[in-house]
């Protein structure tokens, strides 16, 4: 019983190899086109259709691919950290110097394009 099911198992592939091998030859020139396309990679290469997963897996994707990572890593960081700009402000009420960075703006009061520190004014 079981090797009439390898039997029939082994005339099915048959069968099925002939019909790719029949549907390639009468589409051959269809299929190689297709296949021949250029797709522009995510590291920036082009590659053929039917190479893309061997590219994917070379060197050369792996290591555009990691410095196009760092890259994006470093923008975001760079992003992230605000710049904080020191000022020295006199007061013109009190003549006081003030040390005051870009965050702080609240501290000082500005009326009249006069700068008042806050503190005693």
């Amino acid at each position: 019983m079981e090797e009439v099911k390898q039997i029939d198992q082994t005339l099915k592939s048959d069968k099925k190899n002939v019909e790719r091998r029949s549907y390639y030859k009468k589409n051959q020139k269809k299929i190689l086109a297709y296949q021949s396309n250029l797709l522009e990679c995510e590291c920036g290469s082009e590659v053929t259709r039917s190479g893309i997963y061997r590219h994917r897996t070379s060197k050369k994707h792996v290591s555009r691919m990691e410095a196009i990572e760092k890259m994006w890593v470093d923008k975001d960081e760079e992003e992230e950290e605000e710049e904080i700009v020191w000022t020295r402000i006199d007061c013109a009420c009190c003549y006081k110097s003030i040390k005051r960075d870009s965050r702080e703006h609240d501290e000082c009061l500005i009326i009249d394009d006069v700068i008042y520190c806050g503190d005693c004014c």
